[in-house]
């Protein structure tokens, strides 16, 4: 067939990050990593989202991550830019 392997598709978030895995035409699987303030400060709710990612690619072993570009750049007190959970999953893939 065209292509194969497993594309996974990812809206990052730090209020819920969703993904999806799709081989072809068919949905493999798909989820939300919810990570909102209940879930404590800025860096255990990215810990949060790096640890189930870390689990989804282990998982499905994509041959392309295509990351949606659009997410907000979190700053510190400061004002200083922390990173965002996209530059985290680019890492990551």
């Amino acid at each position: 067939g065209r292509g194969g392997g497993v594309v996974l598709g990812v809206d990052p978030s730090l209020r819920g990050t969703g993904w999806a895995a799709v081989a072809g035409r068919r949905v493999l699987a798909l989820g939300t990593v919810r990570t909102g303030p209940e879930v404590g400060a800025w860096e255990q709710r990215i810990d949060v989202v790096a640890s189930a990612m870390e689990t989804v690619l282990r998982t499905w072993r994509p041959t392309v991550v295509v990351i949606e570009r659009f997410e907000t750049q979190y700053r510190d007190a400061e004002g200083r830019p922390r990173g965002s959970v996209r530059d985290l999953l680019m890492a990551q893939s």
